[in-house]
């Protein structure tokens, strides 16, 4: 909890949803969830905002909700040790509120799940090891190329039937914007004669504008979007 705290609350939150889901027996399906937060488009137009975040922390089954959280253990601990808590939160949290807004102009379907904020921390990783793959050119190509195929991977798994593959694109992409625009970028720098160290040469105290900003864009790009109508 202390090297990776936004992790484990973001797992033990979405669990705790899912254990009130099992106690009120809620999980069978994405219309039996619209009243407890499921995307839902005239919902959302109506002024129910919240709907921008909730559907990320409803699940359909156990297996949904395993596979989600098993994917945010794995990635959310290496990414929050290199971003930390605060970047980490908020990657999450805007892919997922992109993942929503594209999901609302492309399926007409109600849809719950982390899956577009688990994307949106593939996509940010990707990034940020290409950004630094100078610093381990042979290891790090080789997770690359590994990272690339679970993507793909997970893509063709998603367009099955039954499952809404936009949100899950508009997760991945809003990660690697974000991650552009306000992820750190390390440099190593000789602290004494002896020694080397890496320092993030964009802080938190630097890219905090650039966090909001990017927050504000797309909630506004969600609201706009929500308000013009569509025909499905």
């Amino acid at each position: 909890m202390r090297t990776s705290p936004a992790t484990y609350s973001l797992i033990g939150l979405t669990s705790l949803v899912f254990l009130t889901q099992l106690a009120m027996g809620q999980i069978q399906g994405c219309d039996t969830l619209v009243i407890y937060g499921a995307k839902n488009r005239t919902a959302v137009a109506s002024g129910e905002l919240w709907r921008l975040i909730t559907p990320l922390f409803l699940h359909l089954s156990f297996t949904h909700m395993f596979f989600n959280m098993f994917s945010l253990f794995a990635i959310g601990l290496a990414l929050e040790r290199f971003m930390g808590s605060s970047r980490l939160l908020a990657i999450y949290l805007l892919s997922g509120i992109s993942g929503v807004m594209v999901s609302l102009v492309f399926c007409p379907l109600e849809c719950v799940g982390a899956s577009g904020s688990i994307f949106g921390l593939l996509g940010s990783l990707v990034i940020f090891m290409l950004i630094h793959r100078n610093v381990q050119p042979r290891e790090g190509g080789f997770q690359i190329l590994i990272l690339g195929i679970v993507i793909l991977l997970n893509l063709g798994l998603v367009m099955a039937p039954n499952i809404d593959p936009w949100g899950h694109l508009g997760g991945l992409i809003a990660g690697v914007v974000l991650t552009w625009v306000f992820g750190p970028r390390f440099k190593l720098v000789q602290v004494s004669t002896t020694r080397m160290q890496w320092v993030d040469t964009r802080p938190m105290s630097v890219v905090r504008a650039s966090m909001l900003l990017s927050a504000v864009i797309i909630i506004a790009a969600t609201l706009l979007v929500v308000l013009i109508p569509i025909s499905c």
